[in-house]
């Protein structure tokens, strides 16, 4: 599923009251207007992809003179850009969508901080809340899964591990931006050109939305699994998501990452029928071939290969960041050493997924296998308990790299003594436990944590 949309130097946001309703304007650098279609800077951004975020590093998907200046929306200064015209009855109803380019001068640029401290406009509160509303009802798979983050010190050091805020300054952002892409997406598919790019997101397999529902909704008939249409399905499903972390890793786990496409095709973490990305060209490619799109400039046509291209470069970047953010929190949590809070989010009989409650940092609990010094065993894999024990079963979509599993050498007689002290394997999916790292926490990826006996 697709990350929620960011508003920042590339992006304005102003909402004003009209007499039947409201005008919601996102304004976005025109980078299309400074990036030459197959240049040698277009070339590299087609290259690249997307920029790459790491804590206290940007890998820029333009040259820093571009992404952090001439297409900024910085404040105080004209710049040109692409006005994403809005307008909506009172109802909430979109009845009007335009796109024109302009030249703007922004105010000021308010954080987020700023904005959740009450300096937000009441239109803008009025208009995201109806939105809010309207995307309850389309039942989008707004998870709002805790994520890790790092705070680093002056000498770029890990200081603290905290969980991204997700506040409602952020949320009404998202909501702006989803509606700019949605409106874009809807107007690019009605024109019928081959040139652009959507966003297509499949919705998780039946079969799986069936366990999963019975699993989160043990008390609720077998049979109505069966009785209940996909819709219903994800509605139930995800209300129990939103209430626990455990359900809500559950529905993560079977949802498909979304995808770019050369067709239309539906949204289905957004529950939208067409949708397209338009509000991040300084950091995604893609952006800047739906402004293209949009204003008509002749750039070439691109191709499947190009979308299956932008969709690997997306996913490694992610990928590794990732994997920077995990090992460099497992590395503070072995020099700090201490026991955390943490909760199972699935078990299984040699290894247990763990998330921290304190950060939302995922990782694995491990017993090794039983190996004597003569012959090792072969490796038991990890696999769910028996039914019922956990949530959902792995799938290829959100492969996760597995800490390798040091071997535990015991003398022939103490096996079958060791072999009945680990029968049950791990608790339940759900249990709270206590964890601190092992001593390669931060060398592997996801980190290893030591299960810490009641």
């Amino acid at each position: 599923m697709d990350d929620p949309e960011a508003c920042d130097l590339d992006d304005a946001v102003h909402v004003s009251r009209l007499p039947e309703g409201w005008l919601l304007r996102v304004a976005v650098a025109d980078v299309a207007s400074c990036v030459t279609p197959g240049s040698a800077l277009d070339m590299e951004a087609r290259l690249r992809g997307n920029s790459v975020y790491f804590p206290g590093l940007t890998l820029p998907m333009l040259p820093e003179r571009l992404s952090g200046n001439l297409c900024s929306l910085l404040p105080g200064e004209d710049r040109s850009c692409l006005v994403f015209s809005l307008s909506y009855a009172a109802d909430g109803l979109c009845t009007g969508f335009a796109v024109r380019r302009a030249v703007i001068r922004s105010v000021a640029r308010v954080t987020y901080e700023e904005a959740d401290s009450g300096c937000v406009p009441e239109e803008m509160t009025e208009l995201a809340a109806l939105l809010e509303r309207q995307a309850e009802r389309r039942v989008i798979m707004d998870l709002a899964l805790p994520e890790p983050g790092l705070r680093l010190n002056a000498a770029g050091d890990v200081a603290e591990i905290v969980a991204r805020p997700r506040t409602s300054a952020r949320r009404m952002i998202e909501l702006f931006m989803v509606e700019a892409g949605r409106m874009a997406g809807a107007s690019l598919a009605d024109r019928c050109a081959d040139d652009v790019m959507f966003r297509c997101h499949a919705p998780p397999p039946l079969a799986q939305l069936r366990r999963l529902f019975r699993a989160v909704c043990p008390d609720a008939p077998r049979a109505l699994s069966h009785r209940l249409d996909r819709r219903e399905l994800l509605r139930e499903v995800r209300r129990m998501a939103q209430s626990s972390p455990v359900a809500g890793h559950a529905l993560w786990k079977i949802l498909r990452p979304a995808e770019y496409s050369m067709t239309s095709g539906s949204h289905a973490g957004l529950a939208l029928p067409v949708y397209t990305q338009v509000t991040s060209p300084i950091r995604r490619y893609a952006d800047l071939l739906a402004h293209r799109s949009l204003t008509g400039q002749k750039a070439g046509k691109p191709d499947a290969a190009l979308a299956q291209r932008l969709i690997r470069a997306e996913r490694h970047a992610a990928t590794a960041v990732r994997e920077v953010i995990s090992r460099a929190a497992g590395a503070f949590l072995l020099r700090e050493n201490i026991q955390h809070e943490a909760i199972i989010l699935e078990s299984g009989r040699n290894q247990a997924e763990v998330m921290l409650l304190s950060c939302g940092l995922t990782g694995y609990c491990t017993v090794p296998p039983i190996v004597t010094g003569a012959k090792m065993s072969e490796r038991e894999t990890f696999r769910p308990p028996d039914q019922g024990a956990a949530l959902y079963s792995l799938t290829d979509d959100h492969p996760q790299p597995r800490p390798p599993v040091s071997d535990q050498v015991l003398p022939a007689a103490e096996i079958s003594h060791e072999q009945n002290r680990r029968k049950n394997g791990f608790p339940r999916a759900g249990t709270s436990v206590r964890v601190r790292p092992t001593e390669t926490c931060g060398q592997v990826f996801p980190p290893e944590f030591h299960l810490i006996p009641e």
